[in-house]
């Protein structure tokens, strides 16, 4: 008789245990989603812009392999980014500015195709060791 009491308050204690156990991560999932939640609210908006999918030197002529279309958030400089809708208008395009691998591409870092034989000389004066 005494070994049944004895088992019966240890599944009794064994129950308390698990009721705060359970409660514990009850409280721990509810605090994560809320945090989850408070830090997705406070993000910036985001844009997608061009960038380099290898390191691009001035003059080279823009493939659509040397591009992909990246998601930056969206900041005072987001202006100065290609924006990806714009991709078709870049491939031809000969590089002014030299453009690391990753790198999103500013407006000013490519040449249009029209205008390469008077922009890219305008442009390459400013990059004497280049030309």
């Amino acid at each position: 008789m005494e070994k049944r009491r004895n088992m019966l308050k240890r599944i009794a204690s064994t129950g308390v245990n698990l009721v705060v156990l359970g409660v514990s991560v009850g409280i721990f999932l509810v605090a994560f989603i809320a945090l989850n939640a408070l830090g997705a609210a406070q993000k910036p908006p985001t844009i997608s812009v061009l960038s380099a999918t290898r390191n691009l030197n001035i003059g080279d002529v823009i493939t659509a392999n040397d591009l992909a279309v990246k998601t930056v958030f969206q900041d005072d400089n987001a202006s100065l980014y290609i924006p990806g809708e714009e991709v078709t208008g870049v491939i031809g395009g000969i590089v002014a500015q030299p453009i690391g691998s990753g790198q999103p591409v500013f407006r000013n870092a490519i040449v249009a195709p029209a205008a390469e034989g008077t922009r890219l000389a305008a442009v390459l004066a400013q990059f004497p060791g280049h030309s």
